[in-house]
């Protein structure tokens, strides 16, 4: 949404595909839509278009079909292959008549990779990957097999060969990327921190300041966030 509402000052309009609201049970058992959030976003200039999805509930039907579905998933869901033909089809119906420059895709979904790569090759597109997590790493458990990491591995280096540049929210993440995927240049990568709102005044200290305390007193210390898989952990 940041970049939605923060493009046009940068001349760039950018169009918008999201999931219709009237389709949001197609997708979510249980859900809750707060359409005022789109307004800072429609009063930027950017054009957000609405996209229908088929019912994604055939892929649970049975617990057969679910434990298939949910185990043998690279992309950790299946929401994509129900929605791609409508997005596909909508995107490149535009393209008649929008100069599009490139194409922006966000992540997790991770099989909005997918598509996206499938529409910057037809539209003979950049491709511009902004992972909102790394992708490999992302389990906070082990995965079903050591295949199952070896293939999702293969698939993020998949789509990060085919991008001009990938988005991370840390350096660490990068890091983790260079590490994993050593063939490709650190150039390649920009991280832009969660929270990061185009606010130049906001001041980061360099540390944090705790006031003493007694051994008596009590304090929390919380930490918000997953510990991400580590495929090293298989060794030890």
């Amino acid at each position: 949404m940041e970049f939605a509402k923060h493009l046009p000052e940068e001349g760039f309009i950018p169009y918008v595909y999201c999931l219709s609201p009237n389709d949001y049970g197609n997708v979510y058992r249980k859900f809750k839509s707060d359409e005022q959030l789109l307004k800072p976003v429609l009063s930027s200039g950017a054009v957000v278009r609405h996209v229908s999805i088929d019912p994604i509930w055939d892929y649970y039907k049975t617990p057969v079909r679910k434990f298939l579905n949910i185990y043998f998933s690279i992309y950790r869901g299946n929401e994509y292959k129900k929605w791609r033909k409508h997005v596909v089809a909508k995107i490149l119906d535009d393209a008649k008549s929008v100069n599009f420059k490139a194409v922006l895709v966000t992540a997790p979904p991770f099989g909005m990779l997918n598509i996206a790569a499938e529409v910057a090759e037809k539209l003979d597109l950049p491709l511009v990957l902004d992972m909102r997590d790394a992708w490999a790493y992302w389990n906070t458990n082990g995965y079903g097999t050591y295949f199952h990491y070896l293939e999702t591995l293969r698939k993020e280096r998949k789509y990060f060969k085919k991008s001009e540049a990938v988005i991370a929210t840390s350096e660490q993440t990068i890091d983790d990327w260079l590490y994993l995927h050593p063939m490709l240049k650190k150039e390649q990568f920009t991280c832009i921190t969660n929270g990061f709102n185009g606010d130049e005044n906001i001041i980061i200290n360099d540390e944090i300041l705790v006031p003493p305390v007694k051994v008596s007193d009590e304090f929390s210390i919380v930490y918000v966030g997953s510990f991400y898989y580590s495929p090293e952990a298989r060794s030890s």
